[in-house]
């Protein structure tokens, strides 16, 4: 009797729970390692060991960055671009992201690959095309900085 009233008090000490909120994924961690079985968790509640395990939410809404660089157009004339991107991690992702990249993975990734693709794009143009052609520009560019960072699990839904 002992036994079971000891147990009892012990069992609610090592259950834990975890509400995953909308627009986000949970990520589980056990042992210190990312369960790649378990893969992205959806939103919801989750009940898990909390000795043994913790789940880490990762956001997957679409964000928005706000960015300044200066770069150099063909003609080697500076140019000071301001741009503004809208992206998300992909939902079914976030647990992949989070075991290679870590919960940062924003500072990480997406300036250097922004700032990169753009730099890249706006080399290539002479200043005054490049003012008439910026319509143009803008579409090479958020091409470009899709298929760069399409690999690693992010989704760029606008650039400005």
């Amino acid at each position: 009797m002992k036994k079971i009233l000891i147990l009892l008090c012990v069992i609610p000490f090592l259950a834990a729970c975890e509400q995953i909120d909308t627009g986000n994924r949970g990520v589980k961690v056990k042992w210190g390692e990312v369960d790649m079985k378990a893969g992205s968790l959806p939103e919801g509640l989750y009940f898990y060991n909390m000795l043994t395990s913790t789940i880490v939410e990762m956001d997957t809404r679409i964000l928005k960055f706000e960015g300044k660089t200066e770069t150099y157009t063909k003609d080697v004339q500076q140019a000071d671009i301001s741009y503004v991107v809208n992206y998300r991690l992909n939902q079914d992702a976030a647990h992949i992201m989070y075991k290679e990249v870590g919960r940062s993975w924003e500072e990480r990734l997406l300036v250097q690959a922004v700032e990169g693709e753009l730099k890249k794009v706006i080399g290539k143009y002479d200043a005054v095309d490049l003012i008439a052609n910026r319509g143009r520009a803008t579409t090479e560019a958020k091409a470009a900085i899709i298929s760069a960072l399409a690999p690693q699990n992010v989704t760029i839904q606008e650039l400005q």
